[in-house]
């Protein structure tokens, strides 16, 4: 195998006959995980601050915060490179959480990470640069809440934006 980026078409040969389902595939676990919304982290920082201050005379309260929030942060990034470097180390199975926070849509480890669209971005450029790799794409708990009718539409718009229709198959399956 000449490069990660490349592997499936380096072993076209080897995999050519083996089902999509039959054959293993490297993936990664909450892929969009690895760029926690700063936006997010800043409220989230907030609130740490409020409930900290009645512990306000204590000197402690400073490296408290800061060690709730780097704890959080390591329990929720849980890839360390972001998709276009996935892809590039040979990753072809993707497991998204998809939520929002009520204008954008994210990919989610309880707290907001990385915007949906980036992770797209990253996508369609290996997909137009490696023609020969397929990928799969879980997307699971697409929590849309009580805006579902409003961000369903978007979000579908986001994939056809950047994923041509001849590039992928839906599957509902459960």
């Amino acid at each position: 195998m000449s490069t990660k980026k490349s592997w499936m078409k380096d072993n076209v040969n080897i995999i050519k006959n083996i089902p999509i389902n039959k054959l293993c595939l490297l993936g990664s676990h909450d892929s969009g995980t690895y760029d926690i919304s700063s936006i997010y982290i800043s409220r989230f920082t907030n609130w740490v601050s409020t409930i900290l201050v009645v512990l306000s005379g204590n000197p402690l309260v400073a490296l408290l915060k800061h060690g709730v929030i780097a704890y959080i942060q390591g329990w929720v990034k849980t890839q360390p490179s972001n998709l276009k470097d996935q892809l590039n180390r040979g990753v072809r199975y993707f497991d998204l959480r998809v939520t929002n926070d009520g204008e954008q849509i994210y990919t989610a480890h309880s707290f907001l990470t990385a915007k949906l669209e980036n992770i797209l971005k990253d996508i369609q450029s290996f997909l137009n640069d490696s023609r020969d790799e397929i990928l799969l794409l879980d997307i699971q708990d697409l929590d849309f809440g009580d805006r579902h009718d409003e961000l369903m539409p978007k979000f579908i718009a986001l994939i056809k934006q950047y994923i041509p229709q001849e590039k992928y198959a839906v599957s509902d399956d459960k």
